[in-house]
């Protein structure tokens, strides 16, 4: 059988998959970073408001703050989208990795069954001329030995 060889794209592809898994998960951490990020700023604006006895500007300093909660928390909010779009897109790299290893790996191991059918026949094809080669003087063996008695050849005694 003619060389074969799947090894080295197994690998390569195996090391691509990896990296996909790597950037998957890099971006799945961003993801929880950024979606904390978003909680952090959501309770700030839930749970900050004007103090009760304050002066003018206080109040207006605190309806300032919350307005630019609001708008770090739009931000926030186009910032997890983002996040999340950019998991679907690492995780969709991934499945293709992993889809163009499986193909690869399928084929090795059909290569590598092949093989070791083509091995077996060879060796049971070796086993048969061996046990041909053994029986051929076996039986020249007690040919040689018939022949040698005496008597042997005219039907026993004389």
């Amino acid at each position: 059988m003619t060389t074969f060889r799947l090894a080295t794209l197994e690998r390569l592809r195996t090391t691509a998959l990896e990296e996909r898994g790597q950037e998957l998960h890099a971006a799945a951490l961003a993801l929880a970073e950024g979606r904390a990020a978003h909680d952090a700023i959501a309770e700030a604006l839930r749970t900050g408001g004007a103090p009760i006895n304050a002066g003018p500007g206080a109040i207006v300093r605190a309806a300032h703050y919350r307005e630019r909660l609001r708008h770090e928390l739009e931000l926030a909010a186009a910032e997890v989208a983002r996040l999340e779009a950019g998991v679907a897109s690492a995780r969709q790299a991934w499945l293709e990795a992993r889809a163009r290893l499986k193909a690869v790996t399928v084929l090795h191991e059909r290569h590598r069954e092949a093989r070791r059918a083509e091995l077996a026949r060879r060796e049971q094809g070796e086993l048969d001329d061996l046990a041909g080669i053994k029986a051929a003087g076996i039986r020249k063996a007690a040919g040689t030995r018939a022949a040698t008695r005496p008597g042997a050849g005219h039907g026993g005694r004389r």
